[in-house]
């Protein structure tokens, strides 16, 4: 038996970790968190995960810093990252959205 894809949700906003997290873990998926782009890159090294959805509104390191320094370091094919915003004002339409490599 496979097991359920690993997903890391990345969000400055607690509410919003807990909302998607709980939708995820519902549907059967393993879900890990991240608060912040640094704490994100440190579980994309240690946990591998498949799917990577990302706040690209975040202080310190944007979401789209985060996808550039992903795209310097050597991560699996299979790795997908998803940018997403829930702030009106962000532009979550002009997101990254793609696969690596």
């Amino acid at each position: 038996m496979n097991a359920p894809p690993k997903l890391l949700i990345v969000d400055d906003t607690p509410k919003n970790i807990k909302l998607l997290a709980d939708l995820l873990e519902v549907k059967g998926y393993r879900v890990l968190t991240a608060a912040s782009g640094g704490e994100a890159l440190k579980k994309l090294e240690s946990d591998r995960p498949d799917l990577v959805l990302l706040d690209v509104v975040m202080p310190e390191m944007s979401g789209y810093e985060v996808c550039r320094r992903m795209r310097e370091r050597v991560y699996p094919v299979s790795s997908r990252r998803d940018g997403y915003s829930a702030r009106p004002s962000a532009g979550a339409r002009q997101g990254y959205r793609g696969r690596s490599g």
